[in-house]
């Protein structure tokens, strides 16, 4: 008999999936906020290069959590890579002028409702979510490796 595939390979495998169609649906239909808003720091050209190199990562990301789920052993070695990668290219996945920049846009929009925490704006904030996501791509990825190298689940995927 088989072994069942373990709940924290589907856990990975679905977290990956919904995760990767958010982005890719906000990368496309929302470019040119993204191009407008998030990235004027940057030259056009350079721009476009993160935005295609955002949805392929995004694309490769659904393909390998498909894979991992199908326990294919290439994909669960392309999973780590992709975890690997992304914590070491963080800085240019979240850049603080793009933080920055979206908080100056919320104090715009939405400032007034911080109105009862005098001293406190979303841009005096932006470091402080910067660092967050920092932490979760860290421990997201984290987790994700010493999973995938743990001796009793690399034997579910030869």
């Amino acid at each position: 008999m088989k072994n069942r595939r373990p709940k924290g390979v589907i856990i990975f495998g679905v977290l990956i999936i919904v995760s990767s169609l958010i982005h890719i649906h906000l990368l496309v239909s929302q470019y040119d906020w993204y191009r407008e808003n998030m990235l004027t720091c940057m030259p056009e050209w350079l721009v476009v290069v993160r935005h295609c190199f955002s949805l392929f990562q995004r694309i490769l990301g659904l393909t390998i959590a498909v894979g991992i789920l199908r326990s294919k052993n290439i994909f669960r070695k392309l999973g780590i890579a992709l975890g690997v990668f992304t914590i070491c290219t963080l800085y240019w996945k979240h850049p603080y002028s793009a933080f920055l920049r979206h908080t100056n846009y919320l104090d715009q929009q939405f400032g007034h409702l911080l109105t009862a925490a005098p001293g406190i704006t979303f841009s005096s904030l932006a470091l402080i979510s910067l660092i967050v996501h920092y932490i979760l791509d860290i421990a997201f990825w984290g987790i994700f490796i010493y999973y995938f190298t743990r001796p009793k689940v690399k034997v579910q995927f030869r």
